[in-house]
């Protein structure tokens, strides 16, 4: 009997994690984001070819694919992007209509944080919340060749902020 082997594809990402971000009305708030490089390697717990060899069923040799330890686990590597040496320079808020009194914006913070100030005095937000969808991206220019010039435009995160109901004063 043949192995079990997965199609062969590869998919690649390319899109920005979703945040959900609350915020009480009447306040003025900082949220970091660490930017980081993050690197998986996944791999299934149990051996594909070890499980099929030893677990599969046969009349004098039933199921043990339960009880083999496990093989491989996953690992993250993570480390700092260096957004002002990648050639970042600003960071850039997008609202989707926002309502009077909303106020984002973003910084560049300790080389590898984005930090993202919401001033949110919001008269709409009084007496019932308000969601709003966002987007925060870093932009600027690098010469990865040392001449040519690249813009940069890349999403540091994008979701809902929700402006939780309260008073102003």
């Amino acid at each position: 009997m043949s192995y079990r082997l997965p199609e062969q594809r590869e998919h690649f990402y390319d899109v920005a994690s979703q945040s959900s971000i609350s915020v009480d009305n009447g306040t003025i708030s900082r949220i970091t984001i660490p930017c980081l490089y993050n690197i998986r390697e996944i791999q299934n717990r149990k051996h594909r070819m070890i499980h099929d060899h030893l677990g599969w069923p046969s009349p004098d040799h039933p199921d043990s694919s339960c009880q083999l330890p496990p093989e491989h686990d996953f690992v993250i590597i993570t480390d700092e992007v260096n957004l002002i040496g990648e050639g970042y320079t600003d960071i850039e808020i997008g609202l989707d209509d926002p309502p009077d009194g909303l106020v984002m914006t973003g910084d560049i913070y300790d080389y590898s944080n984005v930090v993202i100030t919401i001033n949110s005095m919001c008269e709409d937000a009084v007496k019932q919340d308000v969601v709003v969808p966002f987007s925060v991206f870093a932009i600027g220019v690098a010469y990865p060749d040392g001449e040519t010039e690249t813009e940069l435009r890349d999403i540091v995160t994008k979701g809902t902020l929700r402006i939780v109901a309260g008073p102003t004063e």
